[in-house]
């Protein structure tokens, strides 16, 4: 079972408590909230957006191409009915040529 927290990016400081995530979805797009989001991400978690359509951080991905009422309810179901899955197939050192590689691979 996926274990989900939820945040009110107006109020809530998500790097408090000290806690890391596996994936971060997030549905608001802001630099801040993108910025807090990769700081509580684990190592090899990744940072998912339904609104903001790029970041320089290898760890991001582009989610959906609208973010509204219905793209959040598709998240929230393949979240809480373990739909979305993190798979990590092969972990390689960090290198400029290793993240050309991956890219490639994309």
């Amino acid at each position: 079972m996926v274990a989900v927290v939820v945040f009110d990016y107006k109020t809530d400081d998500v790097a408090a408590d000290g806690a890391v995530y596996d994936a971060v979805y997030d549905t608001v797009g802001s630099d801040r909230v993108l910025t807090a989001s990769f700081k509580v991400t684990k190592p090899n978690g990744h940072v998912l957006s339904i609104v903001a359509r790029s970041h320089r951080d290898p760890c991001f991905v582009y989610f959906f191409n609208q973010a509204s009422g219905d793209t959040v309810q598709t998240l929230l179901d393949g979240l809480s009915s373990d739909r979305f899955v993190s798979v990590i197939d092969s972990e390689l050192p960090l290198s400029a040529d290793n993240v050309r590689l991956d890219y490639a691979r994309l």
